[in-house]
């Protein structure tokens, strides 16, 4: 068996050598045993198929190496196979991952990952289950001010999906709740989200909701993605029938893909335009200089890379009476900017950035409650 290790670790060194180390991957020898990595947090063993995973040390009272139990908070977890420790981070096989996480879906607000099949490779989806009915109660708050806070996608509509299948319905959704809990701690205003759980709602219904309620202000959080896995950044859109550039276009339509792919988007191309070109103008000129107070605001405290603010013709844009716009929080195809976006910490800063952006446009242009169009 030990001839055995030895010349399969031969054999894949040179695999590794001929291939260029792609996507990454590395051979690990840990504790006399081979593994082959995928990435930081997971690795498998290829003579028993067995899957390890990384599970944050925030959750771990004591481990230790060669044993199978995990000690947290006075209780005992007696697992299937020994952990490993590599570079100081623990990691379990993905059958005790799995048991693990359902022993302590409580502390950690996480349920049981699931295994997802991406394209060629295998992802780990921790599903999120985020409830936001809770912030219902400041819709209705008698204020002159009410901004309608609009978390991408939901539902069937995952919108990107990052290289460790982070999705971007699950990353908004949570910065939009964060967002709302800023406001409803920090002012009196009416604060409204497009969806308060996971589910779709036509691009056309964010915007008309906005429209509805009278509201001063509409947000709607994304995250990008690009073929170049290298494109990074914060951007802010307003929206134009005229794109900034190619890469504008891009955004748009990628965000506009589930809408187009429905026939959403289709059906209504014909709908009539309520807006007058004076008030779209004013719409048009007011949300340009929103996007530009935000995309500083939030650059200032995330110091991400800035790509500044950009027009296109984002659908969930078109027809709003307010100033309008999209942010794309950062590139979820970005590996690095994925586990940032999955962070709380992070996803709090975003939040922070948007809320003093907000409140900076509003104080500048002296808005209130008169703005909106009824």
């Amino acid at each position: 068996m030990k001839f055995n290790k030895i010349l399969f670790l031969f054999v894949i060194s040179i695999f590794f050598l001929l291939n260029g180390n792609s996507y990454g991957k590395e051979l690990l020898y840990i504790n006399n045993t081979i593994y082959i990595s995928t990435d930081n947090n997971s690795f498998y063993n290829p003579f028993t198929e067995r899957i390890y995973f990384n599970i944050s040390g925030k959750f771990i009272g004591e481990a230790n190496e060669d044993s199978n139990i995990i000690f947290q908070n006075n209780k005992k977890y007696e697992l299937l196979h020994n952990i490993v420790i590599h570079n100081n981070k623990v990691f379990i096989s993905l059958d005790d991952y799995r048991k693990f996480w359902s022993f302590n879906k409580k502390i950690t607000k996480f349920s049981i990952i699931d295994l997802y099949d991406k394209g060629t490779s295998t992802c780990f989806v921790i599903p999120q289950f985020n409830r936001f009915s809770y912030l219902k109660k400041y819709s209705n708050r008698k204020s002159k001010i009410t901004i309608v806070i609009d978390p991408g996608h939901g539902g069937e509509d995952s919108g990107a999906v990052g290289p460790h299948c982070l999705k971007e319905k699950d990353v908004v959704f949570s910065i939009a709740g964060k967002l709302a809990d800023i406001f409803a701690e920090k002012t009196n205003y009416n604060i409204y989200l497009s969806r308060y759980e996971d589910y779709y709602i036509t691009l056309e219904n964010r915007s008309q909701l906005s429209n509805k309620l009278s509201a001063d202000i509409f947000i709607s959080i994304h995250a990008n993605a690009a073929p170049r896995t290298a494109a990074e950044g914060v951007e802010t859109f307003y929206f134009s029938n005229h794109t900034s550039d190619n890469e504008a276009k891009f955004a748009a339509n990628l965000e506009n893909k589930w809408a187009e792919s429905t026939g959403e988007i289709k059906k209504n191309k014909t709908v009539n335009s309520i807006v007058s070109d004076m008030l779209q103008t004013r719409v048009s000129n007011e949300s340009a200089k929103l996007a530009n107070i935000i995309q500083k605001n939030i650059i200032d405290i995330t110091s991400e890379f800035n790509r500044g603010t950009k027009r296109a013709n984002f659908w969930v844009l078109k027809g709003t009476k307010m100033p309008a716009i999209l942010i794309e929080t950062g590139f979820i195809s970005n590996e690095d900017e994925e586990e940032k976006l999955s962070s709380p910490k992070y996803q709090n800063k975003i939040a922070e950035g948007i809320f003093k952006g907000i409140m900076k446009f509003i104080n500048t242009e002296k808005i209130k409650g008169e703005y909106n169009a009824k």
